[in-house]
């Protein structure tokens, strides 16, 4: 269960601050890519962990796309860089309904906010 906070329409870099994992219903990337990423329609929540200790931070990439036209809108990144022993982190948002979000998990340098290349999890994509 999330621990509840505002939602943030802000894109860009934000660092995931809430605790708990994604509620059942969540769509989720598979872990294998160091870290793993879920997406809750219903209130648009994003939740992130780290699964492999070797000092990197995960992170979710992510777009909003309008269904009829495919252009996207808004995009941002979401990072985790508590580490494997933190568990899940979750970040809310506030999206257009019936629009597509498509996200993917990655490794990367929270610091720096530099996402590894060839770390991402395929992309996924749900409504919103």
């Amino acid at each position: 269960m999330l621990t509840i906070t505002s939602a943030s329409a802000v894109d860009g870099d934000e660092r995931a601050t809430s605790t708990g994992g994604p509620d059942r219903g969540a769509m989720c990337t598979s872990g294998d890519s160091w870290s793993q990423a879920c997406f809750y329609h219903d209130g648009d929540w994003f939740g992130v962990r780290d699964t492999w200790e070797d000092g990197l931070s995960a992170v979710i990439e992510w777009y909003l796309q309008v269904p009829t036209t495919g252009e996207k809108v808004r995009s941002g990144r979401i990072w985790n860089p508590d580490g494997v022993e933190a568990g899940w982190r979750a970040k809310n948002k506030d999206f257009t309904e019936g629009y597509y979000v498509t996200f993917r998990a990655c490794r990367g340098s929270y610091p720096k906010l530099n996402v590894q290349a060839g770390s991402c999890s395929p992309w996924h994509a749900k409504k919103a």
